[in-house]
Parts: structure tokens; sequence; C-alpha cells
């Protein structure tokens, strides 16, 4: 069954309903060049807005790509997100993580990066602990929808899981006490400092669930890019630069994940020269950091 599915992914020509194990599971599939595959996830689709199935439109990089759209949204229209969770009755996530993990065993990828914001940043999380050795990129996310205070959870809960008295009921809606039941991933949590609900509700009570010892298997990224709140707080070339530092890097521990992104973004030293060096004449010739920085570059775009 799993190989036939993989194979109905890899033939398509465009995006499609793959039925599997009694899951219809909505994908989009680009093939890519190289030893690797993100597998992507959208937010919360507004209806009103957007047609269903829709998809997560695929990065700017050659890797192989999957978009998975929230599958739950096709059984209960009713609902604008299930956060990737599912159905109560259902085991959705094991069973989108089965096909996921078989499909990248198949590419023969050496790497398998998950990435997603807001809900579906909650769905990277969520599913790239489920593969250990994974990478998880992750904007924005929920990682609580107890403390997620959004119309939209109650609606899912209502419609979707009703023997569930609150969202602590739901399976797996708190990631924090998900992580600290152990994990074998690494993740990037990319936030805006802007962001005030989702930094104090959800980003840092995850983080504070992960126990000192395994810290290191995360990189927290907060910036401010002149957006207050939540919508559009983090640019899209803020999160693809983690994306293309991935790709790039000899592993996906987080170290070698730093490094090779400040390699690839590092703008050089801001501190003040002394008044020696500021009297001296300017160097001529191209700026060596600059050189490496192309140098990088040029060598993720060939990677990717």
């Amino acid at each position: 069954m799993l190989d036939a599915a993989i194979e109905k992914i890899l033939s398509a020509t465009s995006p499609g309903v793959i039925d599997y194990k009694g899951i219809p599971i909505p994908v989009s599939y680009r093939k890519g060049t190289s030893d690797a595959l993100i597998v992507l996830f959208h937010g919360v689709i507004r209806r009103d807005i957007r047609r269903f199935p829709c998809y997560e439109a695929f990065l700017p990089v050659t890797a192989h790509q999957i978009s998975i759209a929230d599958p739950a949204l096709l059984a209960n229209e009713e609902i604008v997100s299930s956060w990737y969770l599912g159905l109560e009755g259902t085991d959705q996530p094991a069973l989108i993580s089965e096909l996921v993990q078989g499909l990248a065993q198949h590419l023969g990828s050496r790497k398998t990066i998950y990435m997603g914001g807001s809900a579906g940043g909650f769905a990277a999380l969520l599913y790239s602990r489920l593969h250990p050795g994974s990478l998880a990129i992750a904007v924005s996310p929920q990682t609580q929808l107890q403390t997620y205070q959004n119309r939209y959870v109650e609606v899912f809960r209502s419609s979707c899981w009703p023997s569930a008295a609150a969202p602590d009921d739901i399976a797996l809606s708190d990631l924090g006490r998900v992580y600290r039941q152990g994990f074998d991933n690494t993740a990037v949590l990319v936030m805006s400092a802007g962001d005030f609900g989702h930094i104090y509700t959800q980003f840092i009570p995850f983080v504070q669930n992960i126990p000192l010892s395994r810290r290191e298997q995360f990189v927290i990224d907060i910036g401010y890019w002149n957006v207050r709140g939540h919508p559009g707080s983090v640019p899209r070339t803020r999160y693809t630069s983690w994306i293309r530092a991935a790709l790039f890097s000899p592993t996906l521990n987080a170290s070698d994940l730093l490094d090779t992104h400040y390699r690839a973004t590092d703008t050089g030293p801001s501190a003040t020269p002394d008044a020696k060096a500021a009297t001296a004449p300017a160097p001529t010739g191209p700026d060596p950091a600059d050189i490496r920085r192309a140098d990088l570059l040029r060598d993720l775009e060939l990677k990717s």
C-alpha cells in the first residue's frame, strides 16, 4: 500500500488526493535534483477567500518538495485548520508520517526538512518529532492549543473531537508536553519580536519544556521586520535563508546550521574603528567578506 501511494505521488502531473489506509491526503509534489526532501504545511485556510484543497507554495530551491494540505479540511467543512492533528478516531499524524518517511526513503533523501508557519509551524514541529534525524523549520508556530486564544480552536474541538471537553483532551495538542517525552530531531524556530501573543503564549511555554541537556538541538531566531502582530510578521526571505542553510549544511545539527547560516548572511563586523583606522586610507578592491559570502551563496544555489 505504501509503495502504491508513493508511486501515485511521483507519477502525478498535478496536485491530487492520495488515499492512504483510509485517509484521503491532498498532496502536491515537485521533483528535485538534490538528496533532500522538503515537506510543506499550510496555515489556517479562510474558506471564504481560498478554495480547498490549497497548498503551501513551493520554495525557490531544487530539492524534492511535497506540499500537504490538511486532510481534516476535506472531511469537515466547518473548520479552517486541524493543525494536522486529524479527526477523532483516526491516527492521521502516524499515517502522514509513515507516508512521508517512505517517500524520503524511496527518493534516497539524506535530509528531510519539515517547514510551515503558524498552524503549519505546529505541524512542522509535530511531524519532524515523529521523524528522527529530520529538521523542523517552524515560523511563528502555535505549539499549545490550550493557550491559543483563537475561536478556530474551539470550532475544531467541537466539530472534530466531540468527546474532548477541552483542547487539552485532544491528542498531541500540547507540543511542549510531546517534546518533553523525548525527541531526536532538530528545530529552527523563527519568531517575530512584534508577535507578542505568540512569543508569550506559544514560544516561551514550549521552550520551557525542552530539557537543558537537549537545548542544543534548537536554534532560536527572533527578529523584527516592522510588522506588529502575527500575520506576515516574518518575511519569506528570512525563513528561506534557513532552508538554504539546511540544504548546504554538512549536517542538520544546530551548530552546523548556525555556522552555515552565519557564513551566508554575515554582513561583517560592525565595531566602531579606532582613531588610527579611521584616518587610514580605505583599502582598494573587493571586500574579502563579500567574496566569502558570494562564494557561499553560489555554493548554496548549486547545492540546492
